[in-house]
């Protein structure tokens, strides 16, 4: 049990999510629990809502774009205008998540609420139409609201309005790793007193052709189906979607009754020391996890999950399992690992928050997601994967790592709320 007093302990009280695996956050968990794949083959996907430009080619052979949903249902047609769909996404699971947590209405202490948030692209598709005007179709003008509707922190500030959270709103944005740094860094300010409770989360819509053609270049990304930790895996598959929680003082949520989904009980984060654009270093991702063991006041024993980043590309699981090795030794074998990339892609800023669902869920339920698409174990990713089906364990303790491009990582530390 943490040795904070209770106004600097914090906990979720409410989560929303949508994804290519459903628009709800117990949607998004009863696909994972089933091990359904939101991954489409890319014939099979509707060109016009990639931002396609006539004639456009690609060699990228996946996505798990968003699962359908009818906007109208969510925003007037102003509203519509003046958001992109990132910030769509961002509203609508920020809101599920409010009302997941028990609040109807904004906060009596507004001022006391903020909104911190991930995201790696901010509006790509404001940014991709406008460049489609301009290159392709000879333009001379673009969308009038093209910078409020692109620039990264727009997401924030639309979802602060949207729930009357008068605090301090921003935008994290370091890659893959985005997500994760935005509840981390709204933990601390909770703990710290200056804030008494947050929206903390991630959003990413990036499935444009300007972005497609970059992924494509770097040639990580897999032709059909995503597998982390397997022999085989080829790569990875971009995704989209959004994840947002509701951050609370303990003494608080406990207060008005709120629900308890699960404790943030230690955040760490470093940068590799020989940072690489591309390529993880395992030290720094050890010493990440260990600075969340560190900052929750725990052991290693206590872990009994990793959910883990597991891209499905050759080297960045081969990093990641070293890193695992290199901080648990032996005990290594005893701590499950699910990777949820398998189910939902490659969701870029959004990633480390669409794939702590699961993790709080092996909290609540005692059931761990499974890691599809597994192909058999691979002697350089020697870890204990959950494949193909779902299992039953019980679950103390769980990491979410996330590992971005630049050596950056970040690391959540949850636990059931004792």
């Amino acid at each position: 049990m943490s040795s904070r007093p209770d106004a600097q302990r914090v906990v979720i009280t409410g989560m929303g999510a949508l994804s290519s695996l459903g628009t709800t956050a117990m949607e998004n968990w009863e696909a994972m629990q089933a091990g359904r794949c939101g991954i489409r083959l890319l014939e099979t996907i509707d060109p016009t809502t990639l931002c396609l430009p006539p004639n456009a080619s690609l060699q990228i052979g996946s996505l798990a774009p968003l699962s359908a949903i009818d906007w109208a249902q969510h925003f007037t047609e102003a509203e519509l205008r003046q958001r992109d769909p990132v910030t769509r996404m961002a509203v609508v699971a920020a809101r599920e998540a409010w009302r997941n947590a028990g609040l109807s209405a904004p906060l009596e202490r507004s001022h006391h609420c903020g909104v911190i948030l991930g995201t790696s692209a901010g509006g790509a598709h404001t940014q991709a139409t406008a460049l489609q005007r301009l290159l392709l179709e000879g333009r001379a003008t673009i969308h009038p609201l093209t910078i409020p509707r692109g620039m990264p922190s727009a997401v924030a500030s639309h979802v602060a309005a949207a729930l009357g959270a008068g605090g301090v709103s921003f935008v994290v944005n370091s890659a893959c790793a985005s997500a994760t740094h935005a509840l981390g860094v709204a933990t601390g300010m909770i703990r710290a007193g200056m804030l008494e409770s947050a929206v903390a989360g991630g959003a990413e819509a990036s499935l444009t052709y300007w972005e497609l053609k970059g992924w494509e270049a770097l040639r990580v990304t897999s032709p059909d189906w995503c597998r982390p930790f397997s022999t085989g895996r080829q790569g990875m598959v971009l995704g989209e979607g959004a994840a947002m929680f509701v951050l609370e003082r303990l003494d608080r949520a406990r207060a008005r009754g709120a629900p308890l989904w699960c404790e943030i009980e230690g955040f760490g984060c470093t940068t590799d020391r020989d940072a690489d654009l591309l390529q993880p270093d395992p030290e720094g991702i050890a010493h990440a996890m260990a600075a969340a063991l560190g900052d929750a006041e725990l052991r290693k024993e206590a872990i009994d999950l990793i959910q883990a980043h597991g891209t499905g590309t050759v080297w960045n699981d081969r990093q990641e399992s070293l890193a695992i090795h290199g901080l648990f030794g032996e005990l290594t074998q005893k701590i499950a690992v699910s990777a949820a990339k398998s189910l939902l892609g490659h969701t870029l800023g959004a990633s480390g928050a669409l794939e702590l669902i699961p993790a709080i869920m092996a909290l609540a339920t005692g059931i761990l997601a499974p890691t599809i698409h597994h192909l058999g174990p691979d002697p350089e990713c020697d870890l204990n994967v959950t494949p193909d089906r779902a299992v039953s364990r019980p679950v103390r303790h769980a990491l979410k790592n996330s590992i971005a491009f630049g050596g950056i990582n970040a690391v959540l530390l949850i636990g059931a709320v004792a």
